[in-house]
């Protein structure tokens, strides 16, 4: 079994297979609740919400250090957890099950003939 993780690729595909499963566990728990985290000062807040489509960043605007009723975010960016799960389990696989390079065979000296 030690001889499956000698190389970086597998060392790595393993990695990646961790972080595929992470952001499957944010995933399911996505749907059953939605988490935000905000950083504020008085003019601009900074948001990262966790909801069922995907990981969204905004940033949002203030008027005079107070939340207007109906604020409009500035800046929307979303990342969908399908590519969040997806391209790290497509990496895992292709460097899991590709073959690992042979080293080349060292070949004998040549004695040179005077």
């Amino acid at each position: 079994m030690r001889e499956f993780f000698k190389t970086w690729r597998r060392k790595i595909g393993v990695a990646a297979l961790v972080v595929a499963c992470l952001f499957m566990v944010l995933w399911v728990r996505a749907i059953y609740s939605v988490e935000e985290i905000v950083f504020k000062n008085y003019i601009s807040a900074k948001a990262i919400i966790s909801s069922p489509g995907g990981i969204t960043y905004e940033r949002r605007r203030f008027f005079d250090g107070y939340v207007q009723k109906e604020y409009l975010p500035t800046e929307i960016f979303t990342i969908p957890y399908q590519s969040l799960v997806g391209y790290p389990v497509l990496l895992s696989a292709w460097l899991l099950l590709i073959k690992p390079r042979s080293k080349p065979k060292a070949q004998p000296d040549r004695q040179r003939e005077a």
